[in-house]
């Protein structure tokens, strides 16, 4: 793990082809799942009016421009 970059004074991140790797799954196969994380927080937002603080997806995930 000795990728990881700051972003604009935030946390550091590492790149989901890192993450692919390190956990032994494809990166088409992970991008799927970051995919259907995303969906569930919206979802459980929608489903859960009365969370105090909302799930935001990009406290965890942070789409590359490359």
């Amino acid at each position: 793990m000795s990728n990881l970059t700051p972003v604009e004074n935030k946390p550091l991140t590492i790149d989901s082809r890192e993450v692919a790797k390190i956990i032994g799954k494809e990166h088409k196969n992970l991008l799927r799942d970051i995919s259907t994380y995303i969906e569930q927080m919206k979802k459980a937002n929608e489903d859960s009016s009365n969370l105090s603080t909302p799930i935001n997806p990009s406290d965890y995930f942070i789409e590359s421009v490359n």
